[in-house]
């Protein structure tokens, strides 16, 4: 139908002049790479099911982050958000949900995570590495080997969205090459040339290993002293969803928390 379609535009006609003829179903481009095709080929209606039934399970900060990001995506403002979240409190969840949700609108929401194990929570999770072809080692001269005119460079043009889940896993040099190769390919010299970006994890877990590294060295490696994180905006999720909020629940939730930030420790105690 497409081929038939490009030869009546060479008389001026395509095939809506021809009542009975059936309509065009998809994007060519999609129908050349096979990439877009997998990332695009999803139930719509199921999808959009799934996204009302989870936005109405969603606590007052889990829609406040949804409804950030969704916002950046329709309204093209190509944000950073980084979705900071303990254990239980539905960063998964919510991540999964806005990728449900640019998938019914029959855009492409592109779902990582630094390590394999996370990866497999996401929807169409693939790790960032094999995703965007990071190098190793990234130096902080590296760009994501992502070849112009490739089925990836392709699907990098339709995306609106990059979920990135355990981020600060990543080295920051690594974050920046796969920045850096957004801004190659869509020729747009702004984060990620202009492709919304979501970053999730929680401080208190783990940060770019480094060999026989010192504290310092550690953090000095994460994305907090990379050159995005200035333009990252900081969404916090709090509540822990996998407890009954009770009281005692509550209060154990936070002594967590706290012992996780090095807190309320015992004499001789440390973390």
């Amino acid at each position: 139908l497409h081929l038939i379609n490009d030869n009546l535009k060479n008389f001026g006609k395509t095939l809506q002049d021809f009542p009975n003829m059936p309509e065009l179903q998809q994007v060519w481009n999609v129908i050349l790479s096979k990439l877009l095709q997998e990332e695009t080929d999803y139930d719509v209606e199921e999808l959009k099911r799934r996204v009302d039934e989870n936005k109405a399970r969603f606590n007052g900060k889990q829609l406040g982050a949804f409804n950030k990001v969704m916002d950046s995506v329709d309204n093209n403002l190509g944000k950073m958000i980084f979705i900071h979240s303990a254990g239980g409190c539905g960063k998964t969840f919510v991540c999964n949900t806005l990728a449900s949700a640019i998938w019914s609108n029959g855009d492409v929401a592109l779902c990582v995570a630094s390590s394999g194990i996370a990866a497999l929570l996401l929807e169409g999770g693939r790790t960032a590495h094999s995703r965007f072809k990071i190098p190793i080692p990234a130096l902080d001269t590296s760009i994501a080997n992502i070849k112009r005119g490739t089925q990836l460079s392709q699907l990098l043009l339709w995306t609106k969205v990059v979920i990135w889940d355990e981020v600060l896993m990543q080295h920051k040099n690594a974050i920046d090459s796969v920045d850096q190769g957004f801004r190659d390919i869509l020729e747009k010299d702004v984060p990620f040339s202009g492709v919304t970006a979501v970053f999730g994890e929680d401080f208190r877990q783990t940060l770019p290993v480094i060999q026989q590294g010192l504290r310092q060295q550690m953090i000095a490696a994460s994305l907090k002293r990379g050159r995005l994180w200035d333009q990252i905006q900081v969404h916090y999720l709090v509540q822990n969803m996998r407890l009954d909020q009770t009281p005692d629940n509550i209060a154990h939730a936070a002594w967590l928390l706290d012992v996780g930030a090095g807190k309320k420790l015992g004499p001789g105690e440390t973390v």
